[in-house]
């Protein structure tokens, strides 16, 4: 993952970027834009979550993104460090893939994300709270946050989610870097492993029937590199494959749309930034219209 922070424009770097720490539960939460804001003024956040072994900061290119070009929006972003990642580590080896030394790599990664995801449901049930106003909520992930977001889709009150270079099936992304280190992962998975917790969240073990309700009447967008080796597309098409034949047949009430960057490693380049840019535009019309579940932010 490269740690320069993803932008749709770098000529957006040397404009201002209001900024302001807000701490909920204990969780210190870095929000964007609200000082463009009157206090009274209803508002849409886009919650922001960091790749492995990078910070919140690495999230503020997509926020400057967002906001230089949706000004006239009531609009905001936010961002907070994943569990064990800035100034939350506490063990940086289980940050680390099997390959990096890690023996326990899949039970670090589904934890940290699971985890993250929790911390989110508080800060979506909270935000509004603090700020003493009515908020809706997006998300938008990158690579360990793009596995995220395909969680927070189904929390109850985010209306939509984009997961860049995430994937949404972790045992076929597991199974997949296991075979290219040697790693049994029969014995991650199974007894006493991963197998329940996994079944119970990861959206490919819940299945169609599972998510009919919580991912009704939302959006996704999912980005991929065609070259990505970490995170190969191969692991997120089966999956996306069965929830599009489910939309396709109305079993399925979601906005799916799918977009592989033929070439494209395991980065998240400024011609993705740009399709979140534009994806958000259709989101801003259907609020405007009514279209999408305005009851999730009440």
């Amino acid at each position: 993952m490269q740690s320069k922070t993803p932008i749709s424009d770098p000529t957006l770097l040397q404009l201002p970027l209001d900024t302001r720490t807000l701490t909920i539960g204990g969780l210190a939460i870095k929000i964007y834009g609200l000082g463009a804001h009157s206090a009274s003024t209803p508002l849409t956040c886009i919650h922001l979550l960091h790749p492995r072994q990078q910070t919140h900061e690495y999230m503020t290119g997509i926020a400057r993104s967002l906001l230089h070009t949706y000004g006239t929006q009531a609009l905001i972003c936010a961002s907070f460090d994943s569990r064990n990642h800035g100034a939350r580590t506490t063990s940086p080896l289980a940050n680390e893939s099997w390959k990096g030394g890690n023996a326990t790599h899949a039970e670090d990664m589904f934890s940290v994300y699971h985890g993250t995801v929790e911390d989110l449901r508080m800060v979506v049930e909270y935000l509004g709270v603090y700020l003493r106003r009515v908020v809706r909520h997006f998300v938008v992930g990158v690579s360990l946050g793009g596995h995220a977001a395909y969680l927070a889709l189904a929390l109850p009150r985010v209306e939509g989610v984009v997961s860049v270079i995430g994937c949404p099936d972790f045992v076929r992304l597991m199974a997949a870097r296991a075979e290219g280190c040697g790693v049994d992962v029969r014995g991650v998975f199974g007894g006493a492993g991963l197998g329940p917790i996994v079944g119970r969240l990861d959206p490919a073990a819940v299945g169609m029937v599972g998510l009919r309700e919580v991912w009704r009447g939302k959006r996704l967008l999912a980005l991929s590199g065609g070259a990505d080796g970490l995170v190969p597309y191969a692991c997120s098409q089966p999956f996306l494959d069965e929830v599009k034949k489910a939309v396709w047949r109305g079993e399925l009430e979601l906005d799916l749309e799918d977009i592989v960057y033929e070439g494209v490693r395991h980065e998240c380049t400024s011609e993705m930034v740009r399709e979140i840019v534009r994806w958000f535009a259709a989101c801003f019309e259907d609020m405007d219209g009514g279209s999408l579940k305005s009851s999730l932010a009440l």
